[in-house]
């Protein structure tokens, strides 16, 4: 006697054992469950295949969201959601896409529209493949912070400031805007190191940075760029305004106490600034010049702001 479509599927699915490590599911033309197996059960947050016996694709998507067992599914809007799924479940006769439970666990999906418009879903765990996956993204990210970041300070170090502000420098040239270049050296900080140990150096340090970060609008650039020295790179910025912004940050830190031990410290800082009103000089142009008025900052006396001509 020849074997009807069903009884083809039936010896299909009869190679895959109720307990194999891959998921197996079947869903038949109008989405209801027609085969699942225990791997597969545990997608949708059940314990054993015979739970989805009789259940549709909606039932046991609704118990995951329900129990916030098996699958994420990630809405406010259920019925939104179940208008999207459906209307790309059969859009292709084949796709492969991954799926986080909330378990933790992750799973490869792939789906194959068979005859009558079944849809045959076969998972595979990929979880520890993913953690890794996740590890070396992590691991990545922070060599990236590590290769960037002055590990002190949390500001930028010299080669990523200054590639940072070569960045803002060519965005300021192409539309034409003003940019400055400040350049901040603390004054006597030797003396700090040699009253006080490094170790308090370093948090005076430390502490002018955060001070520093709390002045500057979103978009400056700042960088730690030698022992006691910061460069700050102010885009979209005139004469006026840089001076303004380095007046305002030589007062904070002026007036910032910084607790070491017993002792509470007082430190200030001298600043140059160099403006580029026509965004036409090269950054290493603008360097030089913000660094001859830091110099000429410290020749007046200190904890001042001399900035270049326009």
């Amino acid at each position: 006697m020849p074997k009807t479509k069903e009884d083809k599927l039936q010896s299909i699915l009869s190679e895959f054992s109720i307990n194999t490590l891959n998921g197996v599911i079947v869903f038949d033309g109008e989405d209801n469950i027609i085969f699942c197996n225990n791997a597969a059960a545990k997608l949708y947050g059940f314990d054993n295949y015979s739970e989805l016996e009789n259940l549709t694709f909606r039932q046991a998507i609704t118990h995951c969201y329900t129990t916030k067992k098996g699958l994420i599914v990630n809405t406010d809007d259920l019925d939104t959601w179940f208008k999207y799924a459906e209307k790309i479940r059969r859009s292709d006769t084949h796709r492969r896409f991954e799926i986080d439970l909330n378990d933790g666990g992750w799973h490869l999906v792939s789906e194959q529209i068979v005859d009558d418009n079944c849809i045959v879903v076969i998972s595979i765990d990929i979880t520890d493949k993913k953690h890794a996956e996740l590890r070396l993204a992590e691991m990545t990210k922070q060599l990236l912070v590590l290769a960037t970041t002055d590990a002190l300070t949390n500001t930028f170090n010299r080669r990523h400031f200054t590639e940072q502000a070569e960045i803002e420098q060519q965005r300021c040239k192409r539309e034409n805007k003003s940019y400055a270049l400040l350049m901040l050296d603390l004054d006597y900080f030797k003396s700090i190191n040699d009253n006080y140990g490094h170790a308090c150096g370093d948090k005076v340090l430390v502490k002018v940075a955060e001070a520093l970060k709390l002045e500057l609008r979103q978009y400056d650039i700042l960088g730690r760029i030698g022992g006691e020295e910061f460069a700050i790179l102010l885009p979209n910025t005139n004469k006026s305004s840089a001076l303004s912004i380095a007046q305002r940050i030589r007062e904070s830190i002026e007036n910032l106490p910084i607790k070491y031990k017993k002792n509470t410290l007082r430190v200030t800082t001298s600043i140059g600034v160099a403006v580029d009103l026509n965004a036409d000089k090269n950054l290493d142009e603008l360097f030089l010049e913000a660094d001859k008025r830091l110099y000429k900052a410290k020749e007046n006396g200190r904890n001042l702001v001399a900035i270049g001509k326009a």
